[in-house]
């Protein structure tokens, strides 16, 4: 109904950090995470983030969807989805295709939207740009 696009499925986990977890360094995961503890590092997921009410990470975050519940203090980098809900909290730049903030939810930042660069336009740019091969000669001063 109104074209809404279909929700995005936080219900299946494949990872989880638990509530009395924390953990310091870089995060990888191929599928959803949840993180109801703490990280103080980078979260890279090729999948979803789900930060519960009890999560809180310092550090960057890039994922397919990501939605805040927790504290995040870090720039975040969602490819298709960022939503923050009402208990959520974000100190940091946002950078998410769709970009939902809840009621009461908290958002200090800049946000932008995500456009995926596509190999097209690189290519375009590059046969664009030209160069030549002779150094740049400099003026003597007279």
């Amino acid at each position: 109904m109104f074209n809404k696009k279909r929700a995005t499925s936080f219900s299946q986990i494949d990872s989880l950090i638990g509530k009395n977890c924390v953990f310091e360094g870089v995060v990888n995961s191929k599928g959803t995470l949840r993180i109801d503890g703490e990280i103080k590092g980078e979260v890279i997921s090729e999948g979803n983030v789900f930060l519960s009410a009890d999560g809180k990470i310092t550090g960057n975050i890039k994922a397919s969807n990501i939605l805040i519940s927790g504290e995040v203090m870090g720039d975040i980098i969602a490819t298709d989805s960022l939503r923050i809900t009402s208990s959520g909290r974000l100190l940091g730049d946002s950078n998410a295709k769709t970009f939902v903030l809840d009621e009461n939810a908290v958002f200090e930042g800049k946000s932008k939207q995500y456009i995926e660069s596509s190999t097209k336009d690189t290519d375009k740019q590059k046969s664009n740009t030209k160069s030549t091969d002779k150094p740049i000669k400099k003026q003597e001063k007279k």
